[in-house]
């Protein structure tokens, strides 16, 4: 009769502190343990499915076998490194047929004999090694890079590792060897980089990860070796971040220094400014901050993100097969509920962070002030939305009431009447904007209500039907009228760059400014030119002001019928000459409430 396998725990104790707060390093060691053995079941299906295979690097699992022997610790801590996570999730998709890329599968399946190599050389296990050179360089995940004196991009080298540890490689096809003994960097060697950042007797000791290929949590990548200048940059905010964090935030900096593990830095061009995946617990990577406060917000974060990814492997917080998609307020496209729930948790924390932040300001607080009202509202939104979902379980109904409770617990502090000004203009663009882009009104009563406009009907026939969200229904070119109106608010307006303010036409300009009926004329008379230009119809429902009874402007709530209505009266020839007249008769139909 075969054993039952053990099974992981999680105390209740444990499952309120996620909710309710930083996590314990009791509560991250429960939820590293778990993605211990989410890996070594996935290094036991790798196994298995290599077993068929003809190219099987059956030597290096024999290698790794041995090594766990003399020093289990050790192979977990590899296991457990966030390449791991990314290496074997990518390969086992591969090996299934579930995912395809350009990297050749045999680069993928080489990396065991990376890591067996890495834990050889760590443990001293004597051993030889065929090793792959992905571009240009042999990676030894914990241990270093070896760049050998010739130039190939990819390929095989060959790793022999000696009883003391050190560890020569040499190229299969050439005389070229490097030796090193590691942590000690040598011609050749580079070892693998980590900080430690000490304050008020708390430490955080990461990896900091520009080299290893799976840094990004995606197909590997090329070395990408910060300077010395960029390394004391990064290393410097650190440092500054933690001092931050250790004196206000006492709570999250403890979970940071249990939970994080690495962070990997972006070039500044990226287009993602911070990320985590639920396939590397541990690991963070975003651009450069400005800040040691913004990196300090972001660090925290951050890793709400793994901690929830490692808790979706023990409880199931949503419905698996629930397939609708969902407005997310920090986010440009429709997202799963599991997103809202990432969302709700990391965002719930920045309130917690920002709030705390205007308090010991320098300055005026106005940038601590403005995400601390801006985060504010988007937590009380997404929490209203999950509670309303059926979708949620028993745990996750606990979990969202305990992120509204949080939530509660310090939205009570006053801003400026400018600064929730702001925030309502921002968060209205951006939520008008996606609703425009993103769901599909009832093409029966799209029809209906141009046919009745152009008979001159003196209302609407009937209430608006409920949308369909459909991702990208619609495309809408970017406007940077938020962002520069955040800008101005913050004094910093003189900091984007003018190919940013470049498209902004006279009524951006003067919405920006404050203008509101100047702005509202010029994005009629804009419309009246013309029609089709999506971003001035925004720019009217922006400065169109609430109708009897308080209603918002149906180019807030429903832009999509708007459009669509305009759409199907161009396509049958009716001009759109009076486009503020056209938006006040849609208003008289019932609007959906946000």
């Amino acid at each position: 009769m075969q054993a039952e396998l053990p099974r992981h725990r999680l105390p209740w104790s444990f499952f309120v502190q996620l909710c309710t707060g930083p996590a314990s390093a009791a509560v991250i060691e429960n939820l590293r343990s778990g993605q211990l053995s989410r890996r070594k079941l996935q290094a036991r299906a790798l196994t298995e499915l290599l077993d068929t295979r003809p190219d099987s690097p059956a030597h290096a699992w024999s290698v790794l076998v041995a090594a766990d022997r003399r020093d289990p610790g050790l192979v977990n801590e590899l296991l457990l490194h966030p390449s791991a996570g990314v290496w074997l999730t990518r390969t086992l998709r591969k090996l299934s047929g579930a995912a395809t890329d350009s990297t050749p599968l045999r680069t993928d399946l080489d990396y065991l004999a990376s890591v067996a190599g890495a834990a050889a050389t760590r443990c001293g296990l004597p051993c030889t090694l065929e090793v792959p050179v992905v571009h240009g360089v042999i990676t030894l995940p914990t241990v270093g890079q070896v760049t050998l004196p010739s130039a190939f991009p990819a390929g095989h080298a060959v790793l022999e590792v000696s009883p003391d540890g050190t560890a020569a490689v040499r190229a299969l096809t050439s005389s070229a060897s490097v030796t090193f003994s590691a942590p000690e960097p040598s011609p050749g060697f580079v070892p693998v980089a980590r900080h430690t950042a000490t304050s008020h007797r708390l430490r955080l000791s990461i990896e900091i990860d520009d080299r290893g290929p799976y840094r990004t949590f995606s197909a590997p990548i090329r070395p990408r070796p910060l300077d010395p200048l960029e390394y004391a940059e990064w290393t410097k905010l650190l440092d500054e971040a933690w001092d931050i964090l250790t004196t206000h935030y006492r709570g999250f900096a403890e979970e940071l220094s249990a939970g994080m593990s690495a962070l990997v830095p972006l070039e500044s061009e990226n287009s993602i400014t911070g990320a985590s995946s639920s396939i590397a617990f541990g690991a963070i990577a975003m651009t450069a901050k400005y800040s040691a406060v913004d990196l300090a917000e972001a660090l925290v974060h951050e890793l709400q993100h793994s901690k929830l990814n490692a808790l979706f492997d023990l409880v199931e917080l949503h419905d698996p097969d629930c397939g609708e998609l969902f407005y997310a307020p920090w986010r440009d496209d429709p997202r799963p509920i599991g997103g809202l729930l990432h969302g709700a948790l990391a965002f719930v924390t920045a309130v917690e962070f920002w709030r705390v932040q205007a308090e010991h300001d320098e300055d005026d607080g106005r940038y601590a002030q403005f995400n601390y009202a801006y985060r504010r509202r988007q937590v009380r939104q997404t929490a209203e939305t999950l509670l309303a979902s059926p979708a949620l379980t028993g745990f996750g109904r606990r979990f969202v009431a305990s992120i509204a409770e949080r939530l509660s617990a310090v939205e009570d502090s006053e801003v400026t009447d400018e600064v929730r000004e702001v925030v309502a203009k921002v968060a209205d663009e951006h939520q008008a904007a996606w609703r425009l882009q993103h769901l599909r009104p009832d093409e029966n009563q799209v029809l209906a209500l141009a046919k009745a406009w152009s008979a001159g009907a003196q209302e609407p026939p009937g209430p608006l039907e409920p949308a369909v969200v459909v991702p990208c229904y619609r495309s809408l070119t970017r406007s940077p009228r938020s962002d520069l109106l955040k800008l101005r608010f913050l004094g910093q307006e003189n900091a984007v760059p003018p190919a940013r303010t470049r498209n902004l036409s006279t009524a951006d300009l003067h919405y920006v400014t404050g203008d509101r009926n100047q702005a509202r004329a010029a994005y009629a008379a804009t419309i009246r030119a013309s029609p089709q230009d999506d971003q001035a119809w925004l720019g009217l429902g922006l400065t169109s002001p609430a109708e009897a009874g308080g209603t918002r402007s149906v180019l807030l709530t429903s832009p999509h019928v708007v459009l669509a209505v305009r759409d199907k009266l161009l396509a049958r020839n009716h001009r759109i000459d009076r486009p503020v007249e056209l938006v006040r008769w849609l208003n008289t139909a019932s609007v959906p409430a946000d």
